[in-house]
């Protein structure tokens, strides 16, 4: 009779993963002060075509980083909680995690609805080495709904934005009460070094 083993646990995040999950942190950070940035630039200013552009630019390269990070964390195996980590703070983590999950793809995405949103399409110029396309099924509604349409995406792109700073922060907290006061191994499991 052959004899199973059972699956070798991981004690840390391989390197793809590491190294998406801070390429994406900082790029989200970034691109949120950017925004922020660019939201108190009066249109005239020559500084808010440059700054908006580099944001949607930053934005679509979340986008894709986010769409190889959900599939490579959704095809690797990584590290288990602690075994005396409380249940309902394994669920909230989870949770917290698979809303980042959700909101690095729904922020630039509905950026990007929202740039597309319109009836004169320009190009988007992604950091000025080629243009990105539009979705083309945005401009039939931008159509037929107009400003309201552009002005409903953009509000929600806020919110989602808000809400993925609020949520990274608890993140972040969170990563902080494992380091300092739990003293678990949880923080180790995201870091390239030690």
């Amino acid at each position: 009779m052959k004899q199973t083993t059972a699956p070798r646990a991981i004690s840390r995040y391989d390197a793809v993963a590491m190294s998406l999950h801070w390429l994406i942190a900082l790029a989200v950070i970034g691109n949120f002060a950017l925004g922020l940035y660019h939201a108190d630039l009066p249109d005239e200013d020559p500084m808010a075509r440059v700054t908006i552009f580099l944001h949607i630019s930053i934005g679509l390269t979340i986008l894709a980083l986010s769409v190889i990070r959900v599939g490579w964390r959704l095809t690797h195996k990584i590290p288990a909680l602690p075994v005396d980590m409380p249940r309902l703070q394994k669920v909230l983590a989870r949770i917290v995690e698979g809303l980042l999950y959700v909101l690095i793809i729904a922020v630039p995405l509905v950026g990007w609805m929202m740039v597309s949103a319109t009836t004169n399409p320009h190009p988007i110029p992604f950091f000025g080495l080629f243009d990105w396309p539009h979705i083309g099924a945005m401009v039939p509604l931008a159509e037929q709904y107009g400003r309201p349409l552009h002005r409903a995406l953009g509000e929600t792109h806020e919110f989602l934005a808000w809400t993925m700073i609020v949520l990274a922060g608890v993140h972040f907290a969170a990563a902080v009460y494992h380091h300092r006061i739990r003293r678990d191994d949880v923080v180790k499991t995201m870091l390239p070094f030690g």
